[in-house]
């Protein structure tokens, strides 16, 4: 855990100063947030699960109960991208993504830590516009894979397919996620679910505003 949390402050050391020395003619607009909290719910909430009783177990008896991740809550260390200024095309990527479902896949609650977070999009409002703006709407595809929970994980992955919009403010050459909502389509733990959440970065905010950052 001690060495984790040394990598978090040499990560978020460095990209403090490489976004503060970011040169603001490039054409990548760079994206940085230090903590994007989120919390969302999957559809439908209710779903068939097997009956354990503590007697006997049926696999073929199921019963109407709280489905998989009926609420969720997640934590986007680090996350950092790019977005081509012309065409609008972005890239996000963040090395550490803590989430907690409630239920679970075993009726309990879960955790677990992704360390490969992908997230690809097109901001279409960007580009209907065709001048910076603090809105954006995008259609988005993101990956979430080598889950650490009890033990390491390499067959689990979250796939999310959906449309994000929300607020960003930052210079002329960073900006970073204030709000934002999501929703769409979503594979996690082998179950197909519709997803919708909301994300965002108080921490970044209060540093701006301080002038402590960008």
């Amino acid at each position: 855990m001690r060495k984790f949390f040394v990598i978090t402050l040499l990560m978020l050391m460095s990209l403090s100063v490489f976004a503060q020395d970011y040169e603001a003619g490039s054409p990548f607009m760079f994206l940085l947030n230090f903590t994007n909290f989120g919390v969302g719910t999957h559809l439908p909430l209710f779903e068939e699960r097997p009956i354990n009783n503590d007697d006997s177990y049926d696999n073929t008896s199921t019963e109407r109960q709280l489905g998989f991740g009926a609420f969720e809550g997640n934590i986007e260390l680090l996350k950092f991208g790019f977005e081509h200024r012309a065409s609008n095309f972005g890239v996000e990527l963040s090395p550490f993504k803590l989430f907690f479902w409630l239920p679970g896949a075993d009726k309990l609650g879960e955790a677990g830590l992704s360390f490969v977070n992908v997230t690809l999009y097109w901001n279409l409002l960007g580009f209907l516009v065709g001048v910076p703006t603090n809105f954006y709407l995008a259609p988005t595809a993101s990956l979430n894979y080598l889950f650490l929970g009890n033990e390491f994980q390499p067959e689990k992955y979250v796939l999310t397919f959906g449309l994000q919009s929300g607020i960003r403010m930052g210079g002329s050459n960073i900006n970073y996620n204030v709000f934002s909502v999501e929703t769409g389509y979503r594979r996690v733990e082998g179950r197909n679910k519709f997803f919708a959440g909301i994300k965002f970065d108080v921490i970044m905010h209060a540093l701006r505003k301080n002038g402590l950052f960008i």
